[in-house]
């Protein structure tokens, strides 16, 4: 063998036996470092279920808790409706008591719109009183059908009431009334006898005094006692007036004329007047036809809307 092949595999072998141990080394430490590494990770893992655990036994408590205070807000809710419902009794309770302590005010005494006196007046359980010693005097001319009582005004109203400090006449029953035919329809209060409203030139009117004229001179006449001192009132004819017929209205108080519409004719507006009748006790409405009555026509004048001011 030449000396220098030798000389290599010596030094191969020399070599091999130096690094083959290193390598065994090398693995055993690598080995015990991950086997270290997984015992830390599995402590890791083992301590984190522990607070899971420890979470969830937490979470339970918090539920129970919240299922308790929402039990708690149950029961409080129903005590608080039944407080408001027993609250709501209670109301009622005092309501019907405050209805039953009588109100003592001062108010006013009024006949036919008339201011006629003062009284005391007593508002309980739903009832009004008056004192008696007032009340007496008005009793002679007393409707129990026709009284008001006015708890905001403390005012007391006997027979007519006053619409806007005016009396409607024709609320009024009236004192006599003259008429020819024995079927007594030439006068009409507020409408004719068909239900029709009185209408002058298209514009109707709610209330009124209406006449059907030919030959004869209805009247109608309204006791007022002297209480009043003015009238207020429209008048014309009425649109169902013949054509060729025509009529006039004359008033009068105790006897005096007071008023003389002169002819009227179809398709004119109404007229208006503001008549005084201070001290007037009879106030009397006569309804003329102009012309003899042979033709057959017949007319309707009507006083609308006539109001009394106090």
């Amino acid at each position: 063998m030449n000396f220098k092949i030798f000389s290599v595999l010596v030094a191969l072998i020399f070599s091999f036996a130096i690094i083959q141990p290193s390598l065994t080394v090398s693995a055993a430490t690598s080995k015990a470092s991950l086997e270290k590494k997984i015992k830390t990770l599995e402590a890791q893992v083992k301590k984190q279920k522990k607070e899971i655990t420890t979470l969830n036994s937490q979470l339970d408590s918090k539920k129970k808790e919240v299922s308790l205070k929402d039990s708690q807000l149950s029961t409080k809710t129903k005590e608080i409706n039944s407080l408001k419902s027993q609250i709501a009794v209670k109301n009622k309770e005092i309501s019907t008591l405050k209805s039953k302590i009588p109100v003592v005010s001062t108010g006013k005494l009024y006949k036919d719109g008339i201011l006629s006196g003062t009284s005391q007046f007593i508002s309980m359980a739903d009832k009004d009183y008056v004192e008696l010693k007032n009340i007496i005097p008005l009793l002679s001319v007393y409707d129990a059908n026709r009284t008001v009582y006015n708890r905001t005004t403390k005012n007391l109203f006997l027979g007519v009431v006053p619409q806007n400090g005016h009396v409607s006449l024709t609320s009024f029953k009236p004192y006599s009334v003259k008429e020819a035919w024995a079927y007594s329809y030439e006068i009409k209060i507020n409408r004719w006898a068909d239900g029709q409203a009185f209408t002058i030139n298209n514009q109707r009117y709610s209330w009124g005094i209406g006449a059907s004229t030919t030959y004869f001179t209805p009247s109608i006449e309204y006791k007022l006692q002297g209480k009043y001192k003015k009238i207020k009132f429209k008048y014309g004819l009425d649109d169902t007036t013949d054509e060729d017929a025509r009529a006039y209205i004359t008033i009068s108080g105790d006897g005096r004329m007071l008023f003389d519409s002169d002819n009227l004719d179809i398709q004119e507006d109404a007229k208006e007047i503001d008549l005084d009748i201070t001290g007037i006790n009879m106030i009397k409405f006569d309804f003329h036809y102009v012309g003899d009555g042979n033709s057959g026509s017949f007319a309707y004048p009507v006083v609308a809307e006539p109001v009394l001011i106090p």
